[in-house]
Order: C-alpha cells, then structure tokens, then sequence
C-alpha cells in the first residue's frame, strides 16, 4: 500500500510541474509529440508493433535493472506525470 501511494504521489508531482511549464515549453513538447505521431503512423502496422514492444521490453528491463536504486522508476514516473 505504501508503494502504491509512494508511486501516486510521484506521479501527481509530476502532473503539477507540467501544469506549471511555461506556455512557451509546452507548445514545443505538444509539436515534438505531432511530428513523432506522424512517423508512428506512417509506419508499417507490423513495424510499428515490433518497435513499441521493444520499446516496452527496454523500460521493462531499465525498471528490473534500477529499481533497487529507487530513484529511478521514482523518476520514471514523475516524468509520465509531467508529460
């Protein structure tokens, strides 16, 4: 229970500092995400699976591999928030 109130409170953290980025960032992050769903969908269908389950296989691996430190899926989080 801990951790998932731990993994929660990450994650708001993270919403909040999104919230507060400047318009100016958040412009070019919303412009960065266009352009990088634009070249997804112009993928192959079975490209575009193969390279999301390795992506996945990689954060998964990342996680197992550092989360003893803690901090870094702590960090993970907390970046999806922010995003």
């Amino acid at each position: 229970m801990k951790a998932a109130l731990a993994v929660t409170v990450a994650f708001l953290a993270g919403l909040l500092v999104g919230l507060a980025l400047p318009e100016s960032l958040t412009q070019q992050i919303l412009d960065l995400m266009k352009e990088l769903v634009k070249s997804v969908f112009a993928e192959d269908p079975l490209q575009l699976a193969i390279r999301i389950f390795l992506n996945n296989a990689r954060v998964i691996l990342l996680m197992a591999l550092l989360s003893p430190l803690v901090i870094v899926p702590a960090l993970m989080v907390f970046a999806n928030g922010v995003v």
